[in-house]
């Protein structure tokens, strides 16, 4: 996807082992004890790229728009499924809680053993 980001934006895309390595700087980069993690893939993709001679303002964009497609993008319908996933849930607890409220609970039952 990043080398196709690439080629949406220049008809030249980097060689494929420069944007395996940027690619794998930048999950390097992942580690850094950031806020939110936001930026430090971003740069060091950039940056790898940079230092190896891909033009500053083609890598940006193409690592951005990358970024946004592979990233940001999925969040949204994550946020909505979990919302709904909460919403299930809770419906669950309420007929479960129905239920136990309906019937008498095993443990008050006394059995006779032969």
């Amino acid at each position: 996807m990043l080398w196709a980001c690439f080629h949406a934006y220049g008809a030249d895309p980097p060689p494929i082992a420069v944007i395996v390595m940027a690619y794998f700087v930048g999950m390097l980069a992942n580690t850094l004890p950031l806020p939110g993690g936001i930026g430090g893939v971003d740069g060091g993709m950039i940056g790898a790229f940079a230092a190896f001679d891909v033009p500053f303002g083609y890598a940006t964009v193409a690592v951005l728009t990358y970024r946004a497609f592979a990233f940001w993008l999925p969040t949204l319908p994550g946020a909505i499924a979990y919302f709904q996933l909460r919403r299930t849930v809770a419906g669950w607890r309420d007929e479960r809680a129905a239920v136990g409220e309906a019937q008498p609970s095993p443990g008050g039952l006394l059995y006779k053993v032969k």
